[in-house]
């Protein structure tokens, strides 16, 4: 099997050879750190309890505090002096019919707190998620981990950056070059999933047939571990909002690895009245796709419907 990446892809990937220019500068990075150091500190107040943290639930059950109301300004109020003329579409903001933003060439894709049961249980697996998205792709990708202490941002053409609250910056690496046949994988997947994903997910390690390492864990800090060459795949059986995948998507495509939707192409967003995206399998490198790509497509069309 060979990887479905179109020559319209091909197309999207030169227009981005602009965009380092864009956002490599020394003073691009500080004001990036500036940031992170804002919103980390912010969020560390509630999670600490020196702020009261409200908590109050949506429509569709899930819930929503304080804090991430909080991220959600700060965030939106940075990244409009940063670019201006740059629409922000946040989980916490509203959001504009497909008609009105489907034409938009350039937009921010922002959630403001990844993980909020896990902030609300006060552990470590919580993110914010900011990227910036150019003709359906995304080429700049913010990833920050307040309680873990770092942060990453990067993506295609520039390469990927972990600073951390030591003051320390440094180029990540790519160290998931393996073959194929030097197992054992780290297969990172959601903490928290109903009965029939679960399953779905066992049944995809056995049909692997190599070794795995399971490793559960919340929110966009599976991207981290993909990034680091502590996990290897990220297959996702269940739906997901596009704000929770396209930091760390343009994150992985800065280090050669690979989001793909069901069709097995590269991931698009902002393609659907809905941002609720259907499920996609990440790598943290391409060239794993040959291993379970195809195995994980024909998992998906087995999945039962809710």
């Amino acid at each position: 099997m060979t990887n479905s990446i179109t020559d319209d892809d091909d197309k999207v990937s030169a227009q981005q050879g602009r965009i380092p220019e864009f956002c490599s500068s020394v003073n691009w990075q500080q004001q990036v750190q500036d940031l992170v150091a804002k919103v980390s500190a912010q969020l560390m107040a509630y999670h600490s309890g020196q702020l009261a943290l409200e908590v109050r639930y949506k429509p569709d059950g899930s819930p929503v505090t304080t804090a991430d109301m909080a991220a959600h300004h700060l965030i939106c109020d940075v990244l409009r002096k940063w670019l201006p003329d740059v629409p922000i579409l946040s989980e916490e903001g509203d959001i504009p019919s497909l008609a009105k933003r489907q034409d938009w060439p350039r937009f921010w894709l922002v959630d403001p707190l990844d993980g909020t049961r896990d902030f609300i249980s006060k552990t470590a697996e919580f993110s914010v998620n900011i990227a910036l998205i150019e003709h359906q792709r995304p080429i700049f990708g913010l990833l920050i981990l307040p309680a873990q202490q770092c942060c990453y941002w990067g993506g295609p053409n520039m390469g990927v950056f972990c600073h951390d609250w030591r003051g320390n910056t440094s180029s990540v690496q790519q160290l998931t070059r393996v073959a194929i046949n030097a197992p054992p994988f780290g297969l990172t997947i959601s903490r928290y999933q109903p009965s029939r994903v679960q399953q779905c997910q066992t049944d995809f390690m056995m049909k692997l047939k190599v070794e795995v390492q399971l490793m559960p864990c919340s929110a966009a800090v599976k991207f981290a571990d993909l990034l680091h060459g502590r996990a290897h795949l990220y297959p996702r059986f269940s739906n997901i909002c596009e704000w929770d995948v396209a930091a760390g998507d343009a994150l992985l495509s800065g280090l050669g690895g690979l989001v793909v939707n069901i069709e097995l192409k590269p991931y698009r967003y902002n393609q659907k009245e809905s941002l609720h995206q259907a499920c996609f399998f990440a790598m943290s490198h391409a060239q794993l796709l040959q291993l379970a790509g195809t195995l994980w497509q024909s998992q998906m069309a087995d999945l039962p419907a809710n």
